[in-house]
C-alpha cells in the first residue's frame, strides 16, 4: 500500500526519479514475496524504460542502478546466476561508477552496492 501510494505521488508530482524510486520500493516489496522475482523483475525493468526519457545526469544513474538490482536479485532468486552476473557486470556496475557512493532517493546504490553481491559470490555463494 505505501509503495502504491508513493507512486501516486510521485505521478501527481510528475517526478519520473521519484516515480523509479515508487517501483523500485514496489520491487523489493514483490522480492520478499513467494514467487515475486518475476514481477519485480518486470516492474524494475519498465520503471529502467520510462527512464530513457529523463536527461542523463548522477541521480539517474543511480535510480537506473538501483532498479537493475532487483533485476539482480530477481534473477538470482530464480537461479538464474548467469543472467544475475551478467546484468550486474554490465548494467548495474557502470551505473554505479557513474552514481557514486550516493543515497538518491534512499537507495544507498553505488560501488559498495556492486562490491557486496560479487563478495557473495566470490565467496561460493553463487552458483551451486
Amino acid at each position: 500500500m505505501v509503495a502504491d501510494r508513493a507512486r501516486r505521488a510521485a505521478e501527481d508530482a510528475d517526478d519520473p526519479i521519484r516515480l523509479a524510486a515508487a517501483h523500485w520500493d514496489f520491487g523489493h516489496c514483490l522480492l520478499s514475496q513467494e514467487g515475486g522475482a518475476g514481477e519485480a523483475a518486470e516492474v524494475a525493468e519498465s520503471a529502467v524504460q520510462q527512464l530513457q526519457d529523463v536527461p542523463d545526469s548522477d541521480e539517474k544513474a543511480a535510480m537506473q542502478g538501483a532498479l537493475e538490482l532487483v533485476c539482480v536479485v530477481a534473477d538470482a532468486q530464480s537461479r538464474r546466476w548467469w543472467h544475475a552476473r551478467q546484468r550486474l557486470e554490465e548494467r548495474a556496475a557502470p551505473l554505479a561508477l557513474r552514481a557514486s557512493e550516493a543515497n538518491i532517493q534512499w537507495t544507498v546504490f553505488g560501488p559498495t552496492n556492486i562490491h557486496l553481491p560479487r563478495q557473495h559470490r566470490d565467496a561460493g555463494g553463487g552458483e551451486r
